[in-house]
């Protein structure tokens, strides 16, 4: 990691450790942990295991980082299968996906400058430091393995101020060929600086292990799952809301079936209602055959009677029959209570075989809300 990077990425932790959701979103991420079971949740949770090698006055020492108390201890002087089952032994437990190493040599071998490069070298930073070692320290680029410290703005935001550290290599590389032997792959090489770390890694870009972080490959694959499982839960909710709207659109469809079924129903009933009362208006309006048939009985002489009696949808009354004065026939349907204008229609024959008078008279149906009260009988009816 370059300076640049460094920096940048120290920015945005220290806007991370500063934003007042931070707080909030630890004990949410706690929480989560908790219903994870444990022996996973340790798995997942474990960040880097640093160990510290310290080479003191011919004995090699092994301990944690943060524990001032050596692990194991080994001398050049034993065989190297010797040394390398103690440190076996020594990281017995430890899970090689978090085990980092780090070269811890005196601070007396160390030569530390504080010098200050132009903002606008912040992406060049290692070349210009290859450039200060010459100028800062006895030793040319090529003597030393050297390294950047943090850097700040300084000079109101103009400098970038960090500090130049150099471990010569005459010193350095000894030890490096002697670990490189036991089958030891360094993560970094830092100064002793009162009891602890200086913070410096003086190992070489090329010559680091490439991990792989498989937390953050795992927390990459849990983070692309729940972007996949958010995107399916969407669609999920809209394929339901869409299924929801087409039950919806054919439940208005079956109601305006429904709706126009029944107004069917209703039209068609109008209709027979309509029909029905205008057939018993009619009904009631027209004269009934068996009324006009009993005044004609009572108005006919007993010497005449009727062999045809028609009644049209108009009203209009057609009577044929036989009498033996056909022309007093007119003076008996006067005043008929349901006979208007009565009239013969064409002559009266003799007929040979009765001697009786042939007749054929009209007549208009009188509307019954029109009718006369009931007059008496002409003279020579039936009574």
């Amino acid at each position: 990691m370059n300076a640049s990077m460094q920096m940048w990425r120290d920015t945005a932790v220290r806007l991370w450790q500063r934003w007042p959701l931070s707080r909030l979103c630890r004990w949410w991420l706690g929480e989560l942990a908790a219903m994870v079971p444990v022996s996973m949740r340790h798995r997942l949770s474990q960040d880097a295991d640093w160990h510290v090698i310290e080479w003191m006055e011919g004995e090699w020492q092994l301990r944690r980082a943060d524990d001032a108390m050596p692990m194991a201890s080994w001398s050049d002087a034993l065989a190297i299968d010797q040394q390398q089952a103690i440190i076996g032994k020594a990281f017995d437990g430890t899970s090689p996906d978090t085990l980092r190493l780090v070269l811890l040599v005196p601070g007396a071998w160390g030569l530390r400058r504080r010098i200050a490069f132009p903002v606008a070298s912040r992406d060049r930073l290692e070349q210009a430091a290859a450039y200060e070692i010459d100028r800062q320290t006895p030793f040319r680029a090529a003597q030393v393995f050297h390294a950047l410290g943090a850097t700040t703005l300084v000079a109101n935001g103009t400098r970038l101020q960090t500090d130049l550290v150099v471990v010569p290599r005459a010193m350095l590389e000894p030890l490096l060929v002697k670990l490189s032997a036991l089958g030891i792959s360094l993560d970094a090489v830092d100064v002793r600086l009162d009891g602890g770390r200086l913070g410096a890694n003086l190992l070489p870009e090329g010559d680091r292990p490439r991990r792989v972080n498989r937390r953050l490959r795992l927390n990459l694959c849990l983070f692309a799952g729940a972007c996949i499982l958010l995107v399916l839960s969407l669609l999920q909710w809209l394929h339901n809301r869409e299924a929801a709207l087409q039950v919806m659109r054919d439940e208005v469809a079956r109601m305006q079936g429904d709706v126009q079924a029944v107004s069917t129903l209703r039209q068609t009933l109008q209709d027979h209602a309509g029909a029905t009362g205008f057939l018993a208006q009619r009904k009631k309006g027209d004269t009934s055959a068996l009324s006009i048939l009993q005044e004609l009985s009572s108005r006919l002489p007993q010497n005449a009677w009727l062999e045809r009696l028609t009644i049209d949808h108009a009203g209009q009354i057609g009577m044929q029959g036989q009498g033996a004065q056909a022309a007093s026939l007119l003076e008996a349907l006067k005043g008929s209570q349901w006979l208007v204008e009565p009239a013969f229609q064409g002559s009266i024959q003799k007929e040979p075989s009765t001697g009786k008078e042939r007749f054929y008279m009209v007549a208009q149906l009188r509307k019954a809300a029109e009718a006369k009260p009931k007059a008496p009988a002409a003279a020579g009816s039936a009574p």
